[in-house]
């Protein structure tokens, strides 16, 4: 036998007992992650049940633990954060009432209970920030925008977009005159609609990757023209207002509050919506 024809046996069968080791592998594997899976579900659910039952018996900080350990498991959803905001206001901490009622709302905007919570806790916020008016058609844009999620919107936009496809390739494919007629009309009208909702969630999604809110967390927060300790104080700002973050550098936030007024801030006083 040659040297190549060995080699190539040798190569065959060391690809035969890889192959063979690699299937056993994962029906080792396969179980085990399933069962680590479900194991970590199962956890997630006992945890929530425990913060349900400790904040009904009045154990809030019990509850907040407990929430607090699911959201370090990578859950989170707008119950889990509507419970957070809910345990913090029975403890009368303002600011991180407000943080969890403004995270469990981008979850689920159209949620009049997270609403409700979430006025009522802003009722109870020292600072009383105007906001500078828009323009009406912009408001409206923006109420028609938040009644939905960006899934939501996203599975919206989908479906017009095939359904326009669909009457397009009906209206060039179709024989009968009338059928035809009826499709590119309906073409039109769903393909309109399609190019509203494709807009609104265009605008959304780059309102959430471009534009960045936080709460403070802190009593009070003084904030500086510059981002030193040494920078003259601007304005003072308590627990529970609502800031846009502009940038970030060396442990400070540049934040713009809703009348339009700038300074700096330290990081560690907010929290990332």
């Amino acid at each position: 036998m040659s040297e190549s024809i060995f080699s190539k046996l040798l190569q065959s069968d060391w690809e035969k007992q890889m192959r063979k080791f690699l299937g056993t592998a994962v029906l080792i594997l396969l179980p085990i992650l399933g069962a680590a899976s479900l194991l970590h579900a199962d956890q997630k659910s006992y945890l929530f049940r425990n913060g349900n039952e400790a904040y009904q018996n009045g154990k809030y900080e019990e509850a907040i633990s407990d929430y607090q350990q699911i959201l370090k498991m990578g859950y989170e959803s707008p119950e889990l954060y509507y419970n957070l905001g809910n345990a913090y206001y029975k403890m009368h901490k303002i600011g991180p009432a407000v943080l969890y009622y403004n995270r469990a709302l981008k979850l689920a905007p159209r949620d009049e209970d997270i609403r409700h919570n979430l006025e009522l806790v802003n009722m109870r916020v020292v600072d009383r920030i105007p906001s500078i008016p828009e323009l009406f058609y912009i408001r409206y844009f923006k109420s028609f925008q938040n009644l939905f999620g960006t899934g939501t919107l996203f599975w919206i936009t989908a479906i017009f977009y095939m359904l326009t496809v669909l009457f397009i390739v009906l209206a060039l494919l179709v024989r009968n005159r009338g059928f035809r007629k009826v499709s590119r009309q309906l073409a039109w009208a769903i393909g309109i609609v399609f190019l509203v909702f494709a807009f609104v969630l265009g605008t959304k999604t780059w309102a959430q990757t471009h534009t960045v809110e936080a709460v403070v967390l802190v009593p009070k927060v003084d904030v500086k023209s510059a981002p030193t300790k040494d920078g003259t104080l601007v304005f003072s700002l308590h627990e529970g207002v609502k800031v846009r973050v502009e940038q970030k550098t060396d442990g400070w936030f540049e934040i713009k509050l809703a009348d339009g007024k700038e300074g700096w801030l330290q990081t560690r006083a907010v929290g990332i919506i």
